[in-house]
């Protein structure tokens, strides 16, 4: 699905992520999209939001939620990468697993 990126949207960590990915999305309410398929839990609906704004504007960049019931996963930029395995959990710079 190709979206056009809204301006408030352009510089967002989390859409950058999202478009990176692959993965299907359109634009919700309040500087927030939605992801069709939860990538913690696998489900569909569209019931993925994340908050897509400047970071330089509000710290809110990124933040994400599943509200389908049985999942509910919570987090940020961060906690995402971490689970994609894009970020090693607990490295914080390259020197600390370059050796």
């Amino acid at each position: 699905m190709t979206n056009i990126i809204p301006e408030s949207m352009r510089n967002s960590r989390g859409l950058k992520l999202v478009i990176s990915q692959g993965w299907n999305w359109r634009e919700s309410t309040g500087e927030q999209i939605q992801v069709e398929n939860c990538p913690f839990c696998g489900k569909g609906d569209f019931k993925f939001y994340m908050a897509c704004c400047d970071p330089k504007e509000s710290s809110r960049d990124s933040l994400y939620f599943c509200h389908h019931g049985s999942c509910s996963k919570t987090g940020n930029y961060r906690t995402l990468s971490e689970h994609l395995g894009i970020r090693i959990a607990g490295v914080e710079s390259r020197s600390e697993w370059a050796g």
